[in-house]
Formats: structure tokens, sequence, C-alpha cells
């Protein structure tokens, strides 16, 4: 089944592995149950869960786009990428992205928070304090992991 994977091949291949991963640590945490005195604790919950794929949808978008201008631009690894060059680049379904990437103070993910810098040949980030505040939906790991290059 693997014989034929290339580095590239099995690049797009662990994305999949990684959005699949995703939705199973979703699907568990929005089965988990609230806690005694914290009505609101169902409804945050779920929020969460939706933010989480939002925020996951954004970053494989990221991802992409970095790969496609590091190529087209001809970038050298280690590079810093201006967000605004990254939006021509960034989906026409990524409304909000697509905006955030031109603004002023700098790019922001779902949660308001700014993206790391965008770097060439390395694959997008979350910003820690979206990983803390989505942590009871999604493990913070799984962001760590995330960000890993696959060579």
């Amino acid at each position: 089944m693997f014989a034929n994977l290339t580095p590239t091949n099995m690049k797009y291949y662990l994305k999949w592995v990684f959005v699949i991963t995703c939705a199973a640590f979703l699907v568990n945490g929005s089965i988990s149950q609230a806690k005694d005195g914290d009505e609101d604790w169902a409804l945050r919950h779920k929020i969460h869960n939706v933010q989480a794929c939002f925020a996951l949808d954004e970053l494989r978008e990221l991802d992409r786009a970095i790969d496609q201008l590091t190529v087209e631009r001809s970038k050298k690894p280690g590079e810093k990428i201006a967000p605004l060059d990254l939006r021509e680049f960034v989906g026409s379904r990524f409304v909000r992205l697509h905006e955030t990437l031109g603004d002023p103070a700098g790019p922001k993910d779902k949660l308001g928070n700014p993206f790391p810098p965008f770097i060439a040949g390395a694959m997008a980030k979350m910003n820690p304090k979206t990983i803390q505040t989505l942590s009871d939906v999604v493990l913070p790991k799984f962001w760590d992991l995330a960000g890993e290059r696959v060579q």
C-alpha cells in the first residue's frame, strides 16, 4: 500500500490522516459530560468544537498557500513571508482569512489571536492562546503535531 509513496504523496496522505484524527478528537470531545453546576459548559464546549474545526481548516489553507507561494516565488526555506503576499494564494472560500491577511495590525485566527510569523518551508502554526482556549475539545499536543513538517 505504501510502496508508491513519494515524500510529496506522503505529505498529502499525512495531511488527510491529520484531518481524520482531528475529526475523531472533536467527536470524542462532544460526547463528554458537563460538570455539575456549570450550565454554560455544554454551550461553550459546542462553540469551541465548531471553532476548532474552522481553525484547523484555516491552518490547512494557510499551509497550502505558504507551500504554493514558496514554490511560485522561489522563496528560500526559513525566509519570512509577508501576510499580504499570501492573500493571492488563499482560496476564495476563506473570506475572513483573506480579509485578515490584509489587516495592518496583522493576521488573526478565528478567535482573534494573531498568527505566529509565516515562514517558507515551514507549516503554519496556531497561536498558543487559541490552543489553550480550544483545549477542552482538542488536546494541545494535537496542535504541536500539526506544525511538524514531513521530510
